[in-house]
């Protein structure tokens, strides 16, 4: 059975105000999931992939934190409405209303409708006058969403490769002719299309990640202890639905945290990554430069040296090994990309694992009944 029926006029309207305070909070969280999804727009196809990862990610978290908004504030507006209510209404109408309320009410899917649910075993891990421990959160959980930042920025990977590897910028014309000799484009021109992209946004959108999970946490024990604070004079069967229902609450919110913080890793270690590979591919541009002048030398002797056999002979002799030089360095490179795209085909399947459990967490449905429009009465 529940306790009989009390309630305390200033701690029910502090309490209402504090679920919808936390309301404009979940709209902050909604609004900071910008930093995750918006990972804005480039030529390069691994970060265009990237990118498209943020945006469902970001997204789904919004629409979470959309939900979480509207629940809360639905929930505050209906907690004040309950306390005028209890202030117009006389103590045994108010009475009254409170013991009509059962299980039905709040949680109307439920099979059978689990009437006494909340006041016997039926639902043992929702035990009405259960409470988390305290911890010592305080203020707005909105505290933790702080500007993000990388805490090791990431340069442009495509200056970063000109930087060590300007002789592609304006190749000379040895370099030309050993391009066309191996039958290969600018190797900048490949840079461009494969990395050009602001990876710093994935250390950003890692560390947001990071605050959001800090966020989620604070929500759910600050509405736990809320909820605790004004169950010490709040006592009936209203209050046992409040209190059954925001259990409920707040478990899907202690939910998020763990698969963010996963998300937080695997968008810093794709920027973390994608930067170590990036300074091996400029080692590896600045080599094949190297090489590329090297055959072109060769080539060009070869041709003035042509009218002899031996002169011929040994220019082909020699750009040979060199041409096999710069075949083993491209492969290389294009071992390194392999790598990069590795990294971003690892962080879709993570994402995809973590977004499906975001479509999984539910909230409690607010209940309605005819005699006033509360979920609490």
């Amino acid at each position: 059975m529940a306790p009989d029926f009390a309630w305390n006029s200033e701690d029910l309207a502090a309490f209402a105000t504090t679920i919808s305070g936390f309301a404009t909070s979940a709209g902050a969280a909604s609004a900071y999931t910008s930093y995750v999804s918006d990972a804005g727009s480039s030529t390069g196809s691994l970060f265009q992939q990237f990118a498209g990862i943020a945006a469902s990610v970001g997204g789904k978290i919004q629409a979470f934190d959309d939900r979480v908004a509207t629940y809360l504030s639905t929930a505050g507006t209906e907690l004040a409405n309950l306390r005028n209510y209890y202030v117009q209404a006389d103590a045994s109408t108010a009475d009254a209303l409170d013991a009509a309320v059962s299980d039905s009410t709040y949680y109307p899917n439920l099979p059978g409708g689990h009437e006494a649910g909340h006041y016997d075993n039926s639902m043992p891990n929702y035990n009405p006058y259960h409470t988390r421990p305290t911890h010592s959160y305080s203020g707005d959980p909105a505290s933790a969403l702080t500007t993000p930042s990388a805490s090791e920025p990431i340069p442009n990977l495509v200056d970063l490769i000109i930087d060590c590897a300007a002789g592609f910028v304006s190749p000379s014309t040895y370099v030309l002719g050993a391009m066309e000799v191996l039958g290969i484009p600018n190797p900048l021109d490949w840079v461009y299309e494969k990395l050009a992209g602001d990876w710093n946004k994935a250390a950003v959108g890692g560390d947001a990640l990071g605050h959001l999970a800090d966020y989620h946490e604070r929500l759910g024990v600050q509405l736990s202890n809320a909820k605790a604070s004004v169950l010490g004079s709040w006592q009936g069967n209203s209050a046992a639905a409040m209190n059954s229902n925001f259990n409920r609450a707040i478990d899907t919110i202690d939910d998020m945290p763990a698969p963010l913080i996963d998300l937080k890793a695997q968008f810093e270690n794709v920027a973390t990554g994608m930067y170590q590979h990036a300074q091996a591919v400029a080692s590896q541009m600045v080599a094949l430069l190297d090489l590329l002048i090297a055959l072109g030398i060769t080539l060009a002797a070869a041709a003035s040296t042509s009218w002899t056999g031996w002169g011929l002979l040994a220019g082909l002799i020699a750009a040979a090994a060199e041409i096999a030089a710069c075949t083993t360095v491209i492969s290389g490179i294009l071992t390194l990309y392999e790598l990069m795209e590795a990294s971003i085909n690892d962080m879709r399947a993570a994402a995809a694992a973590d977004s499906m459990s975001f479509d999984g967490i539910t909230l409690p449905q607010l209940g309605r009944i005819p005699t006033y429009d509360s979920p609490f009465v």
